[in-house]
């Protein structure tokens, strides 16, 4: 067992944490080239595989929505290979109505999603993709 350094404490929490960035980085998808990995691995995961999303609709192999353009993007990435294996977003909320997915689809169902959470101060997590080789891993 490795040895902490002197005063040092040890965690559940801080050893599940150390052995996640042993294995991986998370960045954020905060350049062009990023966002377009980040656009890559949702295309790979949402069009190809888990084909939830037409291929046909997305352009250059890149999955995007009307989302994107006011969301927070990041990578994992697989330290061994360098290769970025999963990507997740966070849409941050706009002044207009319906700025969110949840709160169309709220509509959608005759609901108002003023009535479960505040809109104006309420984000949301999605395009959570991770690459199908790390998807399940022996």
């Amino acid at each position: 067992m490795d040895r902490l350094p002197q005063g040092a404490s040890s965690s559940p929490e801080s050893d599940t944490l150390n052995r996640f960035n042993a294995y991986f980085e998370l960045v954020s998808a905060n350049t062009r080239a990023l966002m377009e990995a980040a656009f890559a691995l949702r295309y790979q995961v949402y069009c190809v595989e888990r084909k939830f999303e037409d291929p046909a609709r997305q352009q250059g192999g890149l999955e995007t929505d009307q989302f994107d353009r006011h969301a927070v993007h990041s990578l994992l990435f697989h330290r061994s290979c360098e290769e970025a294996i999963g990507t997740a977003r966070l849409i941050l909320p706009e002044a207009r109505p319906n700025s969110l997915p949840i709160q169309q689809l709220l509509k959608n169902h005759g609901l108002n999603a003023a009535d479960y959470f505040p809109s104006e101060a309420t984000a949301e997590i999605s395009r959570f993709a991770v690459s199908k080789e790390f998807r399940r891993r022996d």
